[in-house]
């Protein structure tokens, strides 16, 4: 038995009346995003689950197909939406290549997915591939699709989906960086809050009455979005990763919904359920029959022991993962103490996953001469824990899950400090972490979030005598192919000030587990 009331799912937000009259009806969404290729169930803290902490285990594809048809049970209709980024974050997505992630949302029947930037991660023909066997809606309305003309039959700008007789649009979006994030080609996407501003007014000019816009752009940009655009019922975000709740319960970044209250008296309500699947997102909300929210509740639920698992997923699952090649299963060395991936630390601060990348980058290029001492990578590469006990390679691939390469480059003293000062331009300790806060080697730097001039380095120190990194200097760095393309909006690698060495292009996991 769920320790929750199934109809109303979590305690009522604040609620009240909105304008306008006559009968209302009750929409039950069901929502997920940021799901990350997490197909099997995961602990508290982002390592795989063993037989002896089953009670810290959560999520799983097969739970969450669980708690969906329970819902379905108890509610008659619902609605079943997800943010973006299925792809990412696990072996699965290094071994299946996003057939898995096609393959599961067709299980669970979604209605509509919104394209995240990792579903760009394998470049545009592996998202070709993806779209070749979704059944589900992909939606994205500021994809420029005359720069990718055979994706206009699968990429809709959004599409209708009756619900209790009523006609709901659901409009896609995407961040319009995604070209620095991901490996978008030649493709060409507009700014989202434009964009959809367009496709909302000319809804509602041909009599819209019902508007849920479904994207992939950060809880910030998302609030953005509902303050400009008052036509917007309900925004269904993903992309930051944000847990929003209504109550107390760990990691709470906000309130579910949050409400954006409009001069005419409207509301547009904001969810977003956190990551991995670990929270599925229910938002129950009342219309009058003009299209005004009357009322709503509801609140992300806990994918836990208590929510039982679909047993047909579960063998799916078990069939699977016995598929997944022995290599992911081999132990290459073992750490003496947790090693944390959190994204709350490693996008903010120091994490000591970081330092052992970054070490074993310099000392994989130290055998080979490269007289480098100073490695870097992204924050928001860091994708899993690992405990304490032996590394494997499922370990290393969910920690940095990325096809990148590592290389050797020179770069200046200048371009170096730019790189530093960039990585922690977007800090606010109380707002979305952003992944491209260096984790690095080889430096020490101390960072002043508060400083009113808007440099934030305070200084920043280079191996091996650690002195003031020099502008006019030349510097050996160690980094990714990723960032020195300019990945993460780390452009100053991209000039004059940078060229690449001749010690070869090696795949990030030779080189992460060839130092133990």
């Amino acid at each position: 038995m769920l320790n929750i009331d199934l109809i109303s799912v979590a305690v009522a937000s604040n609620s009240g009346s909105g304008s306008g009259d006559g009968d209302s009806f009750t929409l039950h969404l069901l929502h997920t995003n940021d799901v990350h290729s997490r197909f099997e169930p995961f602990t508290s803290r982002n390592t795989k689950c063993n037989p002896e902490e089953l009670d810290n285990c959560f999520g799983g594809v097969a739970r969450r197909a669980g708690f969906i048809n329970m819902m379905k049970k108890e509610l008659g209709e619902i609605m079943l939406l997800d943010a973006g980024d299925q792809f990412q974050g696990t072996p699965w997505f290094y071994f299946y290549k996003g057939h898995d992630s096609s393959h599961f949302l067709n299980e669970l029947k979604y209605q509509a997915m919104a394209l995240g930037n990792h579903e760009f991660d394998n470049g545009v023909e592996g998202l070709r591939m993806f779209l070749g066997n979704v059944t589900v809606p992909i939606l994205c309305s500021n994809l420029d699709l005359t720069t990718a003309p055979d994706f206009m039959k699968k990429v809709n700008e959004r599409i209708e989906i009756t619900y209790k007789n009523h006609k709901f649009d659901v409009v896609g979006y995407i961040t319009d960086t995604v070209v620095e994030l991901s490996k978008t080609e030649d493709l060409k996407f507009s700014n989202e809050l434009e964009k959809v501003k367009e496709v909302v007014t000319d809804l509602v000019r041909k009599g819209s009455k019902f508007i849920i816009a479904l994207g992939h752009a950060g809880y910030e940009a998302d609030k953005r979005m509902a303050r400009e655009i008052p036509d917007i019922d309900i925004i269904v975000g993903g992309h930051s990763h944000t847990l929003l709740y209504h109550g107390s319960s760990a990691g709470v970044e906000g309130d579910y919904p949050t409400v954006v209250r409009h001069a005419d008296g409207r509301r547009t309500l904001i969810v977003q359920a956190g990551t991995a699947g670990k929270w599925v997102g229910v938002l129950n909300v009342a219309f009058d029959e003009e299209g005004n929210v009357k009322s709503w509740s509801g609140n992300p639920v806990l994918m836990n022991l208590s929510i039982p698992e679909d047993p047909a997923i579960a063998a799916q699952i078990e069939y699977l993962n016995g598929n997944l090649s022995s290599m992911f299963k081999k132990v290459l060395g073992r750490t003496d103490v947790f090693l944390d991936a959190n994204d709350k630390i490693c996008r903010s601060q120091e994490c000591n996953i970081g330092n052992l990348f970054t070490d074993a980058m310099v000392s994989f290029f130290k055998e080979r001469n490269a007289n480098a001492t100073i490695a870097f990578i992204n924050g928001g590469g860091l994708r899993g824990s690992m405990e304490r006990g032996d590394i494997t390679y499922t370990d290393v691939i969910t920690t940095f899950p990325f096809t990148d390469v590592i290389m050797v480059a020179e770069t200046s003293g200048r371009a170096l400090l730019e790189a530093l000062r960039y990585s922690i331009s977007d800090f606010n300790p109380n707002k979305e972490k952003h992944g491209k806060f260096l984790q690095v080697s080889g430096l020490k730097v101390v960072y002043n979030a508060e400083n009113e001039n808007n440099t934030f380095v305070v200084s920043a120190k280079v191996r091996p005598d650690y002195e003031d990194i020099r502008p006019n200097a030349t510097y050996r760095i160690i980094t990714g192919k990723f960032l020195l393309a300019g990945g993460d909006g780390y452009t100053m690698f991209k000039g004059n000030d940078t060229r690449i060495l001749e010690f070869g292009s090696w795949n990030f996991f030779s080189v992460s587990v060839s130092v133990n």
